[in-house]
């Protein structure tokens, strides 16, 4: 349980504290008055399941209410900026954003700096686009969207990433196996 917690809380402290509490509050985990911790699921309380076969960890509320403060705080280009990312692939470039959202690369560029600078974001490992911070402020963000607005961003990420492939030159597209 403690690997699973570092990894579905990247150890911050604050994912991790708001993630116990509420294992506990849940029957997940149990800790009795002699400081014991129950293991999981004693009380008949499970993880939600992944698609990688693990389990997730659940989402504590306040937790989400913080990072959805936060969002509301942003200007309309930042929002929109983020909504699109939460369907990008780590590592995702301003360009698709750009072609995702309309907006030029340049306000895009500067909306994406401003989110590293609130912290929803950070240069990518390799210096490659962005990533989310940490992948619960995408989960948050993306399941706060509404359905048929994720359909939507779906759509415009694979007609972007069409633009751009066409974009390409024939010797790229055909190593890339198109």
């Amino acid at each position: 349980m403690a690997a699973r917690l570092h990894r579905g809380t990247d150890g911050h402290p604050l994912f991790l504290v708001e993630t116990l509490r509420t294992l506990l509050e849940t029957g997940v985990l149990t800790l009795d008055e002699q400081g014991v911790w129950g293991e999981p699921g004693e009380r008949g309380s499970t993880l939600e399941p992944t698609r990688q076969g693990g389990e997730r960890l659940p989402m504590p509320p306040n937790l989400q209410k913080a990072i959805l403060w936060r969002v509301r705080r942003l200007n309309e280009q930042q929002r929109r900026l983020i909504a699109a990312a939460t369907v990008a692939e780590r590592g995702f470039r301003p360009e698709l954003l750009s072609r995702m959202t309309g907006l030029a690369l340049d306000p895009a560029l500067d909306g994406l700096e401003a989110l590293v600078t609130r912290q929803f974001l950070r240069p990518a490992a390799g210096g490659s686009g962005f990533d989310f911070r940490h992948d619960v402020i995408r989960e948050v963000i993306y399941a706060d969207l509404g359905l048929e607005r994720r359909r939507a961003l779906h759509a415009r990420a694979a007609e972007a990433l069409e633009a751009m492939a066409e974009g390409l030159p024939e010797a790229l597209r055909e190593a890339a196996g198109e």
